[in-house]
């Protein structure tokens, strides 16, 4: 159902951890994660894809945050690669996100655009002022 929509071809890698969003029980978004190659203690995005009648509205963005947030709290690093322009304006506005690599000169499957790489991080806040 998500395979049409995305650039890439449909086979995912059997190590994949798949996650699907729903809205009123229906899928409107993927996730595939894979475990980052020589890396341990590391995954990164292998698919995201919002279906079209559910894009611009923030769906594929809190998937995203949500899967890096539980994987960064259970211990692992976790990492996106993407060269599509609204993964890389969320990451590049928030705190939460660290851009790690960037080739300006992308390829053929990214449209030409550049190809940008972001590791999610915790951010550490001070108590509250009043706050024990």
């Amino acid at each position: 159902m998500f395979k049409a929509h995305h650039y890439l071809s449909g086979t995912l890698s059997a190590a994949c951890r798949c996650y699907v969003a729903l809205w009123e029980d229906r899928p409107v978004a993927f996730c595939a994660l894979l475990p980052q190659h020589g890396f341990p203690n590391w995954y990164r995005v292998s698919r995201i894809v919002t279906l079209p009648d559910y894009q611009g509205v923030g769906i594929g963005s809190a998937v995203l945050d949500t899967l890096a947030e539980m994987y960064v709290e259970q211990g692992f690093r976790f990492s996106i690669t993407a060269s599509h322009p609204s993964v890389l304006s969320h990451c590049s506005r928030s705190e939460h996100w660290r851009l790690s690599t960037i080739k300006r000169s992308g390829s053929a499957s990214s449209g030409g655009r550049a190809v940008v790489s972001f590791e999610r991080i915790r951010v550490c806040r001070p108590p509250a002022a009043g706050s024990s």
